[in-house]
């Protein structure tokens, strides 16, 4: 299994005035990212446009700071993405918890959060014959061969979270930069990807007066967590699992 990449996301009520802010930013981040880039968009323009955007000083991950926004969004390279427990997560942790700690306390209440990993994992078979086995059952058309697949399923989980799971054969590895003009030099047909997202929308949407928390994204992250190290193997071969 290999996490190709990740996005944390924070929602809030949109703040004005959000450029102001940007000094103050760089001055607290400066040691993880060299430099803030402001883009001068008027408060009026839809607030999810971001307005302040860095990258780390290794390449890794950007930050993108809106008027009613914070993303965190990582991509792995080999010597992280197949190292999920000892590399991936402790450094989504950390960068998260001091990205966290400089901008939350510009804005004021936090809508909802979620985290979101893309995933790719080798199969034995072909990976649109597992799919179909395993959790598609049945074919629209069941004369002609299956060629790809993507299926997506959505759960309400403990009346606050939503747990969103895509599956799809992948024919080439998000990672394979090669540039080919026939899809055969570089296809991959064992190979599958899984988008997992958790956030806590559901109680956003549904409960009167309600407040994310940092405590919620952390629930958020060890769901996420239980998922990757003790569900994924279920939810190939087996068709799903239970949380």
């Amino acid at each position: 299994m290999q996490v190709i990449s990740s996005t944390a996301t924070f929602i809030f009520n949109p703040i004005m005035n959000i450029l102001s802010k940007k000094d103050q930013i760089e001055v607290a981040l400066k040691e993880e990212y060299p430099s803030l880039s402001a883009s001068p968009i008027p408060d009026n323009i839809p607030p999810e446009i971001p307005r302040i955007t860095a990258v780390s000083h290794h390449g890794f991950s950007n930050l993108l700071i809106s008027t009613n926004s914070i993303q965190f969004v990582t991509r792995f390279d080999d010597s992280f993405n197949k190292d999920w427990s000892n590399k991936c997560k402790p450094y989504i942790k950390e960068h998260v918890s001091s990205i966290f700690n400089t901008v939350y306390p510009l804005f004021s209440k936090m809508l909802y959060c979620g985290l979101t990993l893309n995933i790719i994992q080798e199969t034995t078979d072909l990976s649109v014959d597992v799919i179909n086995k395993n959790q598609l059952k049945q074919k629209y058309i069941s004369n002609i061969p299956l060629y790809d697949v993507e299926m997506k399923q959505a759960f309400k989980y403990l009346d606050k979270y939503y747990v969103n799971l895509l599956l799809r054969n992948q024919r080439v590895n998000p990672l394979n930069q090669k540039q080919v003009n026939i899809l055969s030099k570089i296809e991959n047909d064992k190979l599958m990807g899984i988008v997992l997202d958790v956030n806590d929308r559901y109680a956003a949407n549904y409960q009167n007066c309600y407040t994310s928390t940092i405590e919620s994204y952390n629930h958020i992250s060890s769901i996420v967590d239980d998922i990757v190290c003790h569900k994924i193997d279920d939810f190939i071969n087996n068709g799903g699992f239970e949380l």
